[in-house]
């Protein structure tokens, strides 16, 4: 696996440097951008999500609750499940689908501690077809 320390060494650039340059892209010039995107792509360099879940306090998981039965040979989930993941996808978030077999159990967690609670997830999609 390619880590920042490579890329920073391909690129003859220091590790914080390479470092703004994906977090922080405004801060650095457009030539450094070119150096260390070359660089990246010489190597097939692929930030490390988790990581910057870790740095930041954030998880990228976005928990899809759905609160009925459904049928996952239905195409109608299949498309919107799969529709949904590839546009949090793009943003660098993962799907985490929970069903109505463990909502009883995420509710008791969220009633017993909204804090940590937070802390599993960046955000929440609650669906129902029908009222």
């Amino acid at each position: 696996m390619v880590t920042l320390g490579d890329v920073a060494k391909q690129a003859n650039v220091s590790k914080m440097t390479v470092s703004r340059v994906i977090n922080h892209p405004e801060q650095v010039t457009d030539e450094l951008k070119q150096l260390v995107f070359t660089a990246m792509r010489q190597l097939d360099y692929r930030p490390n999500v988790a990581a910057k879940a870790l740095a930041n306090n954030r998880t990228q998981v976005i928990k899809f609750f759905i609160l009925e039965d459904i049928d996952t040979v239905e195409p109608y989930y299949m498309n919107l499940l799969f529709g949904i993941a590839s546009g949090l996808d793009k943003k660098q978030y993962a799907l985490q689908l929970v069903t109505k077999i463990i909502l009883i159990w995420v509710a008791a967690m969220v009633i017993s501690s909204r804090v940590h609670a937070m802390k599993t997830m960046s955000g929440l999609i609650v669906w129902r077809s029908q009222l």
